[in-house]
């Protein structure tokens, strides 16, 4: 019972945030056209674009196929953003990329400064334990959180948040940078400028 409910404001979350957003038209077009993306999406195919060359971005691998195929691209680390992931995930039976889980739903709501707290300390660990280390971002379809993690992870590397933008959106023209998670990662950039002031 109490899953229903927490599945039933988190829906109200995401039709209010993007009615705020967009608008009853472009939900209900954006709605539809998820649906039926995961409807016509195989399993077996995996679903990633590269910002650099240690950085990738895209949806979540569907099967042990699609996580073969990221180990042979020299995928070594891997940070999953679905909060709606289950817990017996074919990611945590693979023993050659380390998997990191930092949990946020795509609600279209301002993601918390805790969030990009852990996402940064994951993305370090990653990026830095060794020279030939290579990062895949996920989330469900790779629109949203992965690649407003992209951003936040090119900006780690020295990109200003602009440049940041433009390399996401060359690299993965599906990808919807929502404006409010934009806001929310200005937000923390500005409030972690303060901090260290």
């Amino acid at each position: 019972m109490w899953t229903r409910m927490i599945y039933f404001q988190l829906i109200c979350k995401i039709i209010l945030g993007c009615y705020r957003e967009f608008g009853i038209r472009e939900i209900l077009t954006r709605t539809m056209r998820e649906i039926l993306g995961c409807i016509c999406k195989p399993d077996v195919s995996l679903d990633i674009s590269f910002v650099t060359e240690n950085l990738g971005i895209g949806a979540a691998p569907r099967s042990k196929d699609a996580v073969r195929e990221l180990k042979g691209l020299g995928i070594t680390h891997l940070i999953d953003l679905r909060a709606e992931r289950k817990e017996s995930n074919i990611l945590t039976e693979s023993n050659e990329m380390i998997v990191h889980w930092v949990p946020t739903y795509d609600d279209w709501q301002p993601k918390p400064l805790d969030f990009y707290t852990k996402l940064g300390d994951e993305i370090k660990k990653s990026m830095l334990v060794k020279g030939d280390a290579k990062l895949f971002i996920c989330c469900g379809a790779g629109k949203h959180r992965a690649p407003l993690a992209g951003v936040f992870a090119l900006g780690t590397m020295g990109y200003s948040l602009d440049d940041a933008v433009l390399m996401i959106k060359k690299a993965r023209p599906n990808a919807e940078l929502l404006p409010v998670y934009i806001s929310s990662l200005r937000s923390y950039h500005a409030g972690r400028v303060e901090r260290n002031h």
